[in-house]
């Protein structure tokens, strides 16, 4: 664990409220930290902010930002000598932030990112693969101008592991009534695109996983 984290959100909603969670779920687990920071990088001086950072001394540094806003704070906190570890989420994790930020500065950026590691970037998980070959290959022979055939979107997946999921759900309850295989879908335990998908008593999905990047010699790669 880190010894000392700050937790910063750029004062947009979605960072505000994943941070406001991240810093939640850590306190959940005996893990404390600060009030978060909030700044907004076009209305503030990044020095000021990268040596009030450099005064707090922090080891961990959390930023949910955009990739242009993460590369100006690790420039200038690198500039000045604060060598604390930078970790953010989708939205830092740009290749764009290569151009915008020295690869020095950003050598050993963290970002998780909320997709299972058989669907994350360069994933080889042959299930993931095939179904995003086939998923594509069809969309390819569709007339209609109004579908994509740019491949499947984000929520494909788990929609696809959803319909089989049900299809499972209605053979154990041996009945398509939602009323009679609602309760077997509770009891779901199934292997899919996505990973393994069980669920708790509330009805959301345990342990889901998400896949960890680092930036390694200028280039995300999987931690």
């Amino acid at each position: 664990y880190p010894q000392k984290l700050i937790l910063i959100n750029n004062r947009e909603e979605y960072s505000i409220e994943l941070v406001d969670y991240v810093r939640e779920v850590l306190s959940n687990y005996g893990i404390e930290t600060q009030k978060p920071m909030s700044i907004k990088m076009s209305e503030e001086d990044v020095t000021v902010i990268a040596e009030n950072l450099l005064i707090e001394g922090p080891d961990t540094i959390f930023f949910c930002a955009r990739y242009n806003e993460l590369a100006s704070l690790m420039t200038k906190a690198r500039e000045i000598g604060l060598g604390s570890r930078f970790i953010t989420e989708t939205l830092g994790m740009d290749d764009k932030i290569f151009v915008l930020a020295d690869a020095q500065y950003v050598e050993g950026l963290i970002a998780i990112i909320p997709e299972p590691p058989s669907l994350a970037r360069y994933s080889q998980d042959p299930r993931a693969v095939n179904f995003w070959r086939d998923f594509s290959n069809y969309l390819s022979q569709m007339d209609d101008s109004d579908i994509s055939i740019d491949g499947p979107g984000l929520y494909a997946p788990y929609c696809y592991d959803s319909v089989f999921i049900i299809i499972e759900a209605m053979k154990r309850s041996n009945s398509i009534s939602p009323k009679d295989y609602i309760d077997e879908l509770k009891t779901t335990s199934y292997d899919g695109l996505v990973g393994h998908i069980e669920f708790d008593s509330n009805g959301d999905r345990v342990n889901p996983l998400s896949t960890v990047f680092i930036v390694k010699d200028g280039a995300w790669t999987r931690y």
